[in-house]
């Protein structure tokens, strides 16, 4: 369950919506144009890429395309075209006021001939704010070392090379992002991308963790259209891929905490699945330092069948000294945890 003090922390930032239209403009400003041949059935689709500006300087992300079912997509960041930055995420309701006043603005050149609420999503991204997090850059460095369950880890580093000012985690369908928000407001002013500094200030100790669902996932997850927005379970969509998909929930301890604490809770264990044994740790170490063991392959299978059922990885024996902690998605704050909590 998700903590109240903590509420308006989680929504939808950046969402993307398609649709079919009756007529396509001739022309749009600074459109910028591609044609794209399905092999399939021979046509050719012209693909016109262009933003309008609306209201409030806020600028819609439009393609257009020209096929024998012309659509239109619309892209924008729902909280900053509504109040002018993306601080806070936007609930499903501000994302239907978002759409509908986009639709709006649209209506002057394209004829939509499709409900709001059956525009198809064809990208969103749920943001999740955790805060109070005094060193960003030093607990997402510790987190870098955790593997990722099949996916393709990026990490960008501090400008000093000392920590980690992103951390990204993707497939082809979805994407996550765990993030100083200070620090890239403070990279945005840097840039020239416009003054930030209030926006810096206001987001220290902010670390935002931001899940871009694109078309196909997104409708896995029945985020097929608008519609579906309004009662569809985001914030455990998004602790499921922060928790068992990105693994950004898991606990960072130094080497020795690790162990001790899986020690204690599987030390005694007759279960062939998961002992703790001397064979078994010797190969977490082996493993720690890409080592080659003398066990057969199917024996260090089982070895390391064993330690990961212990909450333990070969990482772990490389990671720093540091305090026990753990991101709460739930609590959306970092989480300090005594050994004794954790052994119980």
């Amino acid at each position: 369950m998700q903590d109240s003090s903590t509420v308006h922390r989680f929504g939808i930032d950046t969402l993307a919506v398609v649709a079919p239209v009756r007529v396509l403009p001739d022309r749009l400003i600074g459109q910028r144009t591609k044609r794209h041949l399905d092999l399939k059935t021979g046509e050719i689709a012209e693909q016109v890429t262009s933003e309008l500006a609306g209201a409030d300087g806020v600028v819609l992300n439009v393609d257009l395309w020209r096929s024998s079912k012309p659509q239109v997509r619309m892209e924008l960041s729902v909280p900053r075209s509504l109040r002018g930055d993306n601080r806070v995420p936007a609930d499903a309701g501000e994302v239907l006021r978002a759409v509908e006043s986009a639709r709006e603005q649209t209506s002057e050149v394209v004829d939509w001939l499709a409900d709001t609420d059956d525009f198809v999503i064809s990208r969103v991204d749920l943001a999740r704010d955790f805060i109070g997090i005094r060193h960003p850059s030093a607990m997402l460095r510790n987190l870098m070392t955790v593997p990722a369950h099949r996916m393709t880890s990026i990490a960008h580093m501090t400008p000093d090379g000392t920590g980690v000012q992103t951390l990204t985690r993707q497939t082809e369908r979805h994407t996550s992002r765990l993030y100083d928000r200070s620090a890239m407001y403070t990279a945005m002013r840097r840039s020239g991308a416009g003054d930030s500094r209030a926006l810096a200030d206001a987001d220290a100790g902010v670390v935002r963790y931001e899940l871009q669902l694109r078309r196909k996932q997104a409708a896995h997850e029945g985020l097929s259209t608008l519609g579906d927005l309004h009662n569809a379970p985001l914030f455990q969509i998004a602790h499921r891929f922060f928790s068992e998909r990105c693994r950004f929930d898991s606990v960072v301890a130094s080497p020795t905490w690790k162990l001790s604490r899986a020690w204690q809770q599987h030390c005694g264990q007759t279960d062939a699945k998961s002992p703790l044994t001397t064979a078994v740790l010797g190969q977490l170490v082996l493993d720690a330092f890409h080592l080659k063991g003398e066990a057969n392959p199917r024996t260090q299978a089982k070895y390391r069948r064993a330690f990961e059922t212990a909450g333990l990885m070969p990482q772990d024996l490389l990671a720093a000294d540091v305090t026990p902690v753990q991101l709460d998605f739930a609590g959306g704050r970092l989480r300090r945890l005594e050994e004794l909590d954790l052994a119980a």
